[in-house]
């Protein structure tokens, strides 16, 4: 029942409905916290790491920050075998964290951090969410060439897999402002175009 209830909050996650998927977080985190089994206490913290995500999308620092210790605390009572995983997610939260509070430095530190384990678990959507935040880094650095190569690596994603989420859209806002920039129409139309076509 609280595994389904993960999964509707994630739906509700994906579409925006950031109220009723904290609802279904907040739910799974109460029951699993208080749970003897070693599966249970890894729902448990999944069910922090889902909320952490929806603080961060909601730019919530102070519960972000909240979630950030409660994960610490809980991941170090977790088998040493699963620590360094969830430790890795863990990193990508306070990366996000780090980037709300436009702290870019430790942002950029924490989400390099998370990169191998996102894609030895083959999670293309957080690896290339990573990718998006590096490249917005980079971008508020005025390193935009840079900035770009991270871009065009979620712009591939779409072609390869024909698969993108609302978050990773924002990449082609991106691309286009570069192109035009720089002169590079082509590159702009074809960029404006697989963002409609994303839409």
């Amino acid at each position: 029942l609280y595994s389904v209830r993960i999964d509707i909050g994630n739906i509700y996650y994906h579409t925006m409905n950031y109220d009723k998927a904290l609802h279904y977080f907040n739910l799974c985190k109460e029951y699993y916290k208080n749970q003897p089994t070693v599966n249970d206490k890894r729902a448990y913290v999944v069910s922090l790491y889902s909320l952490g995500k929806t603080y961060w999308r909601l730019g919530n620092t102070e519960q972000l920050n909240e979630i950030i210790k409660e994960s610490e605390i809980a991941i170090h009572k977790l088998p040493s075998r699963f620590q360094e995983f969830e430790t890795a997610y863990l990193n990508y939260l306070k990366a996000g964290n780090h980037f709300l509070k436009k702290d870019y430095d430790n942002s950029k530190i924490y989400f390099e951090n998370s990169l191998s384990i996102l894609r030895s678990n083959e999670d293309f959507t957080n690896e290339h969410i990573v990718y998006l935040y590096l490249g917005k880094i980079a971008w508020e650095q005025n390193q935009k060439a840079n900035a770009i190569t991270y871009f065009q690596r979620i712009d591939e994603l779409f072609r390869t897999k024909n698969f993108l989420n609302y978050e990773l859209r924002e990449a082609y806002e991106y691309l286009i402002t570069y192109y035009k920039e720089t002169g590079q129409p082509e590159k702009q139309l074809e960029a404006t175009e697989n963002l409609l076509l994303l839409n």
